[in-house]
């Protein structure tokens, strides 16, 4: 009851804010699937939706809803064990230029089951998250700070603490680049520190690159810029990253992705395939 509290005050604060003065809307919608190949031998296949509305052409509101399947769920039914979740996040954008107010919460709820259990286990997450950036000539320096507090059946609760310093270059439209170094607290293993770098670059009107990664420790990580969490109950120790989106219509886009990511006790390979719609 708290949790859904907490997102109708937020969803009426920001929503009034943005459309207060109201002039144009620009609706943007992307949707994506995701295929994730642990060492492991475990297979993640996830179906991501959102919804981008854009305001004066300054602020934005964006809606997310995630399904993701561990365990090959989706070709059998058969496996000695299954696990799926479901993501929803709502967040936004405020233009108050040469400030940048970010703010998002994302509710994640998830259900493992066992063949050896009579019944199913139970798991939760959420988050809450803020960020200020601020613009000087070429140069966006940031805040920002997420909270996030996981309780399931089988684990032990836990809650972490992430704070962030994104600095950006960007110089042209075509290319920027932003380093962030983070500390994140988790109240099972302490103080965790990394530094993400991630490059952009448009050769073309057309094509959009980016490539990044991070070196460090991290845990439970939020992006804020997605309204995505990496729910992992295990310490991510590094990532390449590299992404592209083509342009193929004047309203839809193509987008394709590869990340290398590695933890304490495996490595995960994850594609990405998705197209934006404008309306």
């Amino acid at each position: 009851m708290k949790i859904k509290i907490l997102v109708l005050i937020f969803s009426i604060a920001f929503t009034s804010s943005v459309f207060a003065k109201k002039k144009n809307l620009d609706v943007r919608a992307e949707l994506y699937y995701s295929n994730g190949n642990y060492s492991t031998n475990i297979t993640t296949n996830g179906v991501y939706g959102f919804a981008n509305f854009i305001v004066n052409d300054f602020d934005l509101i964006r809606i997310g809803y995630n399904k993701i399947y561990f365990g090959n769920v989706l070709y059998a039914d058969d496996i000695d064990w299954k696990y799926q979740e479901t993501n929803y996040s709502i967040g936004g954008v405020k233009n108050l230029y040469p400030f940048y107010i970010k703010t998002s919460f994302l509710y994640m709820s998830g259900e493992y089951y066992y063949q050896e259990f009579v019944s199913n286990y139970l798991n939760n997450l959420y988050t809450l998250a803020f960020e200020v950036d601020y613009n000087v000539n070429l140069f966006y320096v940031g805040l920002n700070f997420a909270y996030t507090s996981s309780y399931s059946d089988s684990l032990a609760s836990l809650n972490s603490k992430q704070f962030g310093l994104p600095f950006t270059y960007s110089p042209s439209n075509d290319f920027s680049i932003t380093i962030t170094p983070t500390y994140t607290s988790v109240s099972d293993r302490g103080d965790l520190f990394s530094t993400e770098v991630l490059l952009k670059y448009s050769p073309t009107e057309k094509l959009t690159t980016y490539l990044g990664g991070f070196i460090g420790k991290r845990a439970y990580f939020y992006n804020h810029n997605l309204y995505t969490i990496f729910n992992q109950n295990a310490t991510q120790t590094g990532a390449l990253r590299f992404a592209l989106e083509f342009m193929m219509l004047d309203k839809l886009t193509l987008i394709g992705g590869y990340t290398y990511t590695e933890f304490e006790d495996y490595l995960i390979n994850f594609y990405t395939v998705g197209l934006r719609f404008i309306f």
